[in-house]
């Protein structure tokens, strides 16, 4: 779900550490802070494209959804540390697995996806040496190559992003950009290359509220890249075959007395899509 998705990204560590009343500065102490451990979202209407605050399209999911559904995201810790994810939608329920290179830092090794049936996907991760991610290749049940994206840095921020999703009719998208920013979060990027052979240009355009992003505290990373604040408006416009298609998702937001999302109402293209409430603990 484009909401869930958005807001049940981690990617930044946000910890406290202070040296001990001996003066021993490899003492730590850890500091409690709110990270999100449900999601409930109700749909009123279709979407037809599915985006999270990374922009991926979700490759797990059909590009169109049924209204009148709920669904309920419940997030198991270890401290901030995502264990699992377990989203259920009446009585169908799905678990996404986390497995990591390095547990304390956030660092994943792979996000198994699995259902009633069993696994049915798997996200694999890739990471340099200051354990940044570089690649997540998306597998299906039978190693299949659903999607692959790709990030190279300058210093701490993605500079260059390049998608490929191969999608269920056998076509593809391969597309490569520069990514700009708006202060620590991401603000545009024009990713060109070709889907089913013919040239496109998919450009996303984003602004941000001023308050905490709900995943401000979570320590896995499960994205390239990282935010502070929330998406208040994406833009999307398509340029495919001489045609242009434009879209655009706002995101309406309540918040707590610690200024994090407590609800959130999406609208695409000026049509309530969805509904949301979060809830906190400290972890």
């Amino acid at each position: 779900m484009a909401m869930m998705a958005m807001l049940f990204v981690g990617c930044k560590k946000d910890d406290d550490s202070s040296s001990d009343e001996s003066g021993n500065d490899d003492e730590q102490t850890y500091q409690e802070l709110p990270v999100p451990v449900t999601l409930t979202e109700t749909d009123s209407s279709p979407l037809f494209f599915a985006f999270d605050q990374n922009s991926l399209f979700s490759a797990f999911e059909s590009s169109t959804k049924n209204t009148n559904s709920t669904l309920t995201t419940t997030v198991d810790y270890d401290k901030r540390v995502i264990l699992k994810k377990t989203i259920t939608d009446g009585t169908d329920t799905t678990t996404q697995d986390y497995y990591y290179k390095d547990a304390e830092k956030g660092v994943l090794d792979s996000i198994v996806y699995s259902n009633a049936n069993g696994p049915y996907g798997t996200f694999i991760y890739t990471t340099n040496s200051d354990d940044k991610i570089t690649k997540i290749e998306i597998v299906g049940a039978n190693r299949n190559l659903v999607a692959e994206y790709d990030y190279t840095y300058n210093g701490d921020k993605v500079s260059t992003y390049t998608w490929i999703q191969n999608f269920s009719d056998g076509t593809q998208v391969n597309v490569t950009g520069n990514v700009s920013y708006t202060g620590d979060n991401v603000g545009s990027y024009a990713l060109s290359g070709t889907y089913n052979g013919a040239p496109i240009t998919v450009t996303f355009q984003y602004t941000y509220d001023n308050k905490n992003y709900a995943q401000l505290n979570v320590t896995t990373q499960e994205d390239g890249f990282s935010y502070k604040h929330n998406i208040s408006t994406n833009q999307l416009i398509i340029d495919y075959q001489g045609n242009q298609y434009p879209f655009e998702t706002t995101y309406n937001y309540t918040y707590n007395a610690d200024n994090y999302p407590i609800t959130v109402e999406t609208v695409d293209d000026g049509s309530t899509s969805s509904t949301g409430t979060i809830d906190y603990e400290n972890k």
